[in-house]
């Protein structure tokens, strides 16, 4: 994204656990879909609050709980054949959601609002291959957590998307995001 944007001076790739910028420096800071990958949140927020003015806001986005629900039950029961019980615990639902993210976000910020936008139209898919695909790139992260090869979870998750394409004209995700705006 710098390359993209550059040559912008004021742009730095840097460790939002310690930012290279002087306090009070910025009106608005933007997180968006970030923080669930960083390790420190509390330092984070700290550090977000550090930088914002007095009378700036800080606008944090993620995603919650609900986040692609019908995919991840559908990768669970591909995965439970080899490992009953497994869970598809990712980041952005987990570590830090629209369910957890302000009582993160309140140990660096006095007011946390939370915005959630309704009616979001979900994500029709009448092509397995898509799904199939995103199941597989994420093999590296999973494949350590079962012994069944990812593979194989790869094309039963194909096949089950298809027969529910077939049953029903599509495989329907719903995404839930919304933002913590920070003062």
């Amino acid at each position: 994204m710098l390359d993209a944007a550059a040559p912008h001076p004021r742009l730095a790739n840097a460790d939002v656990t310690a930012l290279p910028f002087s306090a009070s420096a910025f009106d608005v800071v933007l997180a968006p879909h970030m923080l669930y990958h960083v390790t420190d949140r509390q330092a984070a927020a700290s550090e977000m609050r550090r930088v914002l003015r007095s009378s700036g806001r800080c606008v944090v986005v993620t995603n919650g709980p609900d986040h692609m629900r019908s995919y991840r039950e559908l990768v669970e029961s591909v995965v439970r054949i080899a490992t009953p019980g497994w869970e598809m615990r990712t980041p952005s639902t987990h570590a830090f959601s629209l369910d957890n993210g302000e009582a993160q976000l309140r140990t660096a910020f006095q007011q946390v609002t939370s915005v959630r936008p309704r009616d979001v139209a979900p994500v029709v898919l009448t092509d397995a291959s898509i799904v199939a695909d995103y199941v597989a790139s994420v093999g590296d992260l999973y494949q350590p957590q079962t012994t069944r090869a990812w593979d194989e979870i790869v094309e039963d998750v194909r096949t089950s998307v298809q027969r529910e394409i077939d049953k029903s004209g599509a495989f329907v995700v719903r995404g839930e995001c919304g933002a913590f705006v920070c003062e």
